[in-house]
């Protein structure tokens, strides 16, 4: 099996950043299972093609290029406000 390289979208970085220490790890352990198996690592979003991984109440939201073995993390975020931005850009 081909590994997916992960790239973190400029904006999702600093989302990162912001983030309690803890739950930022978890995401980058969670992001870095992603290389190997996107599709089994990841949750689908209802109703669209993107996807997410969770920890505790904090979401980063991505898409899986198949054709370009990659993924990429486009927002993070609390699940409260997440799912508002993203489907409102």
């Amino acid at each position: 099996m081909t590994s997916f390289k992960v790239k973190w979208h400029r904006k999702a970085l600093k989302e990162l950043r912001a983030l309690p220490k803890g739950v930022a790890k978890q995401l980058v352990l969670k992001a870095k299972a992603l290389h190997e198996s996107p599709m089994a690592a990841s949750f689908p979003l209802a109703g669209c093609d993107y996807r997410k991984i969770r920890a505790g109440d904090y979401r980063a939201l991505l898409e899986v290029m198949f054709k370009e073995k990659l993924v990429r993390i486009l927002l993070v975020g609390h699940r409260k406000k997440v799912y508002k931005r993203f489907f409102s850009k």
